[in-house]
């Protein structure tokens, strides 16, 4: 009960706020920055590299403070839904899976690079993308976006929205001190304070070498948020079909996708539907991911 009312205290009333078109079109642009290459180089100024998670965040912040009704099974197009799990009890089980699941490389080097590839569908268009940082962020790293130019970017010392191996290694994985320090951080940004906060949330899980402690401890604080959706098939950017977690409201739709078996985490996908924004979906999978000796070597 503490931890609801602590939870409650943090989420804004949803109707406080509504994102003008030109804000929407803002937070696209961003998110595809993120992904193409989340660390910029030293040449961009300190504010712009902070502002790109939080129009991230607040777009996540944006579903969460409104209750959604589960709707029944539907057997046309539309991804079936189901009353029989909430979402909370569904992340719970995925952090029980993320916690007992194999851990990554017995000792990683920081001489190492991670390696993450991803496959993106915007709108009609479907490209891959790969992104190498260094182990402890002492090193340039690397982003290669198909049909484009190679870019390298500046070594970074790491942080909740460009984590690196070693930042994530030393984050608590007591769901509670780690919901401390990511608030921490959010309250560096731009309001609402609850939306970032997921929005930093959605970032981690996008880099698979997380140890899985605290990827287990990202989903036991996600599972504290109420009013969101169990969807039972839900496709990726790649294809694959899993089962999702939605958070939604009449602007946007944010769906995080999981392996129905496994419960292994697929990837994300963000629909604009609302508020006088142009409809616009993007969707990112992770494809492939490891512990890389150089710059360039890929990984399954």
């Amino acid at each position: 009960m503490n931890e609801r009312e602590e939870l409650a205290r943090l989420l804004p009333d949803p109707a406080r706020r509504d994102l003008p078109e030109d804000r929407h079109q803002i937070l696209r642009e961003r998110f595809m920055h993120q992904i193409h290459d989340l660390s910029r180089p030293p040449r961009r100024s300190t504010r712009r590299a902070i502002l790109a998670p939080a129009l991230l965040g607040g777009a996540l912040a944006a579903v969460v403070g409104v209750g959604v009704a589960i709707a029944p099974a539907d057997h046309g197009e539309r991804p079936r839904t189901t009353r029989e799990e909430s979402a909370s009890d569904l992340l719970n089980r995925i952090a029980l899976a993320a916690a007992t699941s194999a851990a990554g490389p017995a000792a990683v080097r920081d001489d190492q690079y991670t390696y993450v590839e991803n496959v993106v569908q915007d709108q009609d268009r479907r490209y891959r993308t790969q992104v190498w940082r260094s182990v402890d962020g002492s090193r340039p790293g690397l982003s290669r976006v198909e049909g484009q130019p190679e870019q390298r970017f500046g070594p970074a010392a790491g942080s909740l929205t460009s984590p690196t191996y070693r930042f994530v290694a030393e984050l608590p994985t007591d769901p509670d001190a780690l919901l401390a320090e990511i608030t921490v951080a959010a309250e560096k940004e731009l309001p609402p304070l609850s939306l970032r906060v997921l929005g930093v949330i959605g970032r981690l899980l996008r880099e698979p070498y997380l140890p899985p402690d605290l990827m287990a401890a990202l989903y036991k604080v996600a599972a504290k948020v109420s009013g969101v959706t169990v969807v039972q098939d839900l496709e990726d950017a790649a294809g694959r079909h899993g089962i999702g977690v939605v958070f939604t409201d009449q602007r946007m739709r944010i769906e995080w996708i999981f392996d129905r078996e496994s419960l292994r985490y697929l990837g994300q996908r963000n629909v604009v539907t609302g508020a006088g924004a142009p409809a616009h979906t993007l969707s990112v999978a992770v494809v492939a991911h490891g512990i890389v000796d150089a710059l360039g070597v890929t990984a399954k």
